[in-house]
């Protein structure tokens, strides 16, 4: 009975582990720490991590931040924010990947933590300077 029941737990375990090692678990539909919108977060077909706003508490919000003028009239829902990112399986994190927030972009990673929610850390790119995010997993 023992063996069984050591058997069942290690079968179980590897299979966390596989599917944790892929990076997957960051994908679905995260609610961000403002909480004031959601992201879905997905890969493409080339294996990149990419994450677009589906949901804001204004439906009516702008992107009036933007850089370029001609795309402040654009509403931020369907925007991406989160682009580039690849899964390094090593660090068991998505490095080197690029978040739009206020019309700026910053260089950042992207990793589960232990307790099921989201760590986000956006740098301005070439410096130290940033933030650091948590953001919830919700249903659409």
């Amino acid at each position: 009975m023992m063996n069984k029941v050591f058997l069942f737990l290690m079968v179980a375990f590897t299979a966390v582990i596989a599917y944790a090692s892929n990076g997957d678990e960051v994908l679905g539909v995260w609610l961000v720490q403002d909480k004031d919108a959601k992201i879905e977060l997905y890969k493409t077909s080339n294996g990149e991590l990419r994450g677009k706003c589906i949901w804001h508490k204004n439906p009516n919000q702008k992107d009036i931040y933007n850089k370029d003028p001609k795309k402040r009239n654009e509403s931020v829902i369907g925007k991406d924010y989160v682009w580039g990112f690849t899964w390094d399986n090593d660090k068991t994190e998505w490095p080197n990947g690029k978040v739009y927030k206020d019309g700026k972009e910053y260089c950042g990673k992207i990793k589960m933590n232990p307790d099921g929610t989201l760590f986000l850390k956006g740098n301005i790119c070439g410096t130290f300077l940033g933030k650091k995010n948590t953001w919830t997993r919700t249903s659409k």
